[in-house]
């Protein structure tokens, strides 16, 4: 009875709607489909890229843990209210993207790190709550691009807009995610061409492939 009294008042009386979503659902809905398919197959390499250049940062990096997946969402400052989501739902997109396998129980750094196709879907997972305004909107208040609106939000030179209804967890979706991907991958090339000093599409890649590989050598 009291283990009953913890689980049903102490623990479910206190979940988040959230937490009761089934995780295939999002799979299945949302990220299986021909358009993620299309852009999946443009920007794998500079995902792929990505991935490793701050798996690089783990000490011994097999895959890409927690920590570091939070570090690239806070350099883009994703939990920035521009943006609208939290470090907690940050988490829960990498918690959910997990593909648990029988060997995680015996093996540390699989059960807590996330390969790279985990990766793709938590981003994916995080890429769906962010409330991005519509091109059109950000074209009207004089920007060229997502990236450079939520850059001017994030650094308090823009204002902040209405968070979009749709972008709440168990909320309809009005737009494809490979759209909202996107955006989220563009932000993340933005922050990571900052840190490694380049404005140069081409300079950057081969910036990243240096980078991995020694860090690969290294370990």
């Amino acid at each position: 009875d009291a283990l009953t009294f913890l689980f049903v008042e102490g623990i479910q009386g206190n979940m988040l709607p959230e937490y009761y979503l089934d995780d295939d659902l999002f799979r299945e809905e949302r990220l299986y489909n021909e358009q993620m398919d299309r852009f999946l197959s443009e920007n794998t390499t500079i995902l792929k890229l990505i991935y490793e250049y701050y798996k690089k940062s783990h000490s011994r990096p097999k895959h890409l843990p927690m920590p570091r997946f939070l570090d690239l969402l806070n350099d883009c400052d994703i939990s920035n209210p521009a943006v609208g989501i939290t470090t907690r739902m940050c988490k829960l997109a990498y918690v959910r993207s997990r593909m648990y396998r029988v060997e995680d129980l015996s093996a540390k750094e699989q059960a807590t790190q996330m390969t790279f196709l985990e990766f793709i879907e938590a981003s994916s997972r995080v890429a769906e709550l962010v409330s991005f305004p519509s091109e059109e909107e950000v074209a009207d208040i004089g920007f060229e691009s997502m990236c450079d609106f939520l850059r001017a939000t994030q650094q308090g030179t823009q204002p902040v807009l209405d968070r979009r209804p749709s972008a709440d967890f168990s909320a309809p979706k009005t737009r494809p995610l490979a759209w909202k991907l996107k955006h989220l991958t563009d932000l993340y090339i933005k922050v990571v061409m900052e840190k490694v000093g380049t404005d140069d599409m081409v300079q950057f890649e081969k910036i990243l492939v240096k980078l991995t590989t020694s860090a690969a050598a290294n370990t």
